[in-house]
């Protein structure tokens, strides 16, 4: 009996060391680092098998892999989301329940166009050398960056000048398709194709039918684009694009522009809107009483303590309107007589005949009026334009003939003087008169499909096959 109990303690002991000894292998520190470890060396592992899958042969021997394209297809994706997203929210803003949604297919298109595009680049890098260009130094890639971060960053301001922060921009621009890497690879590709078409395009010319055959179809363009909507061309003429059509109602508008030290200009604008703030709630009250005795004339519920209390606040109202407008007509004069002496001096000149390029040179504090373009015409001015300060619209279309001269006139910006400079002829702008414009966008246009059938062709040569199962897309 005792030998069978020390067997059973003997078994026990022995469990009992054993279920020890492998609760000791569990917690020891190297052990468990070791596990870490090796599983960490198999997800690497894994990862960069995935990463290496080859999506691509091109020149027989290269390859573009899952590596090469996965971050642009990630960004390229991210882009299209944030579009869907927009438009269905623009969509529910308009009352329209149904949203749009990614699909596999919308996926694996972005896929396959990311992975042609890489080939395409790689294509045109070996180009380059074939050609005898050499490759892009440190330097010449530096320069491309840092072009690509300023236009970059010109697209974010110009987001930004519309009211948006800069988070906001940063996603607006991002719903169009654009970003620092987007615009990275723009700026790269056409320094590429600078090269390039200095070679493909050497020859390149256009006859005199081909240039005619263009001007026919911008003007054709133009006359359809702003027949319905002739406001739109401003923008184009005040771009200094050439105009092949002029609609009815537009002439052509010169300024001098004295803009007012800023502290000045701010009290005043900010007395203006104040002014405006309280015109409309003194109206709103007025209307509210105005509601309230013809509910009382018909014989409605009607509160004496009610009325009299809307009563009361369109006094205080009005009292506070009246101080305003007083503070608005003080800063008014200052801000005249910031510019005064300025004033005077341009009054003078055009007294005395002086040219208005020469007051504009001397005195206008508006650069956009000494641009090319500009300088040599004036502003585009479309007589129901909404671009313009109200100020400005109002007294360049109330000029009667060419040559005038308005008074001087205080605008949301500043001080302005404007001159009736020209009146555009309108109809098809004649072919003598636009004839080097159309030539140069009639040879843009011939070497665009001369190079473009090039790079398809060079492509093709690398003969490229394409493994897009690879990587399949969820």
């Amino acid at each position: 009996m005792r030998s069978r109990t020390m067997k059973l303690l003997s078994l026990a002991l022995a469990v009992c060391l054993l279920l020890c000894g492998c609760n000791l292998i569990r917690t020891d520190p190297e052990y468990v680092k070791q596990q870490e470890a090796e599983k960490a060396a198999a997800e690497q592992a894994a990862y960069e098998a995935d990463m290496a899958t080859v999506l691509a042969m091109y020149y027989g021997d290269r390859v573009v892999t899952k590596g090469d394209a996965v971050d642009a297809y990630n960004e390229q994706m991210d882009m299209y989301s944030s579009y869907v997203t927009y438009m269905n929210y623009m969509a529910s803003m308009f009352g329209i329940s149904e949203s749009q949604s990614i699909t596999a297919e919308d996926a694996a298109r972005v896929r396959d166009n990311v992975v042609k595009e890489i080939v395409k680049t790689r294509v045109l890098d070996q180009k380059m050398l074939d050609l005898g260009f050499a490759a892009f130094t440190e330097e010449e890639l530096a320069a491309i960056q840092t072009d690509a971060t300023n236009e970059y960053n010109t697209y974010v301001e110009n987001a930004e000048s519309n009211g948006s922060s800069h988070d906001e921009a940063v996603a607006i621009l991002k719903t169009s398709g654009i970003s620092e890497d987007t615009v990275y690879r723009a700026v790269y590709g056409d320094r590429v194709k600078e090269r390039l078409e200095s070679v493909v395009n050497k020859d390149t010319a256009v006859t005199e039918e081909e240039i005619k055959a263009e001007y026919d179809k911008l003007s054709e363009e133009a006359k359809t684009a702003y027949t319905d909507k002739p406001a739109s061309l401003e923008s184009v003429g005040n771009k200094n694009q050439t105009i092949y059509y002029m609609p009815e109602g537009y002439r052509y508008i010169k300024h001098v522009f004295l803009k007012p030290e800023d502290a000045v200009m701010n009290a005043y604008t900010e007395a203006q809107s104040a002014v405006s703030a309280l015109e409309k709630e003194a109206s709103d009250l007025e209307k509210q009483i105005a509601g309230q005795r013809e509910a009382t004339a018909a014989e409605a519920t009607s509160s004496d303590a009610a009325a009299q209390t809307l009563n009361d606040q369109l006094t205080a109202k009005q009292a506070e309107l009246a101080a305003k407008q007083t503070e608005l007509e003080a800063n008014e004069q200052a801000v005249w007589a910031n510019v005064q002496e300025k004033l005077d001096e341009v009054t003078a000149g055009i007294e005395a005949g002086t040219p208005i390029d020469e007051l504009i040179e001397k005195y206008s504090d508006d650069p956009g009026s000494k641009q090319d373009g500009i300088r040599e015409r004036g502003y585009l001015v479309y007589e129901t334009s909404t671009t313009w300060d109200s100020a400005f619209l109002r007294e360049s279309v109330a000029l009667e003939n060419v040559g005038e001269y308005s008074a001087p006139f205080l605008s949301s910006m500043g001080v302005h003087i404007v001159k009736y400079e020209s009146k555009p002829e309108a109809g098809v702008v004649s072919f003598e008169n636009v004839k080097d414009a159309a030539a140069k966008a009639a040879l843009d246009e011939k070497k665009e499909t001369v190079y473009n059938a090039q790079v398809e062709a060079w492509v093709e040569e690398a003969k490229p096959e394409y493994s897009f199962e690879n990587w399949v897309i969820k």
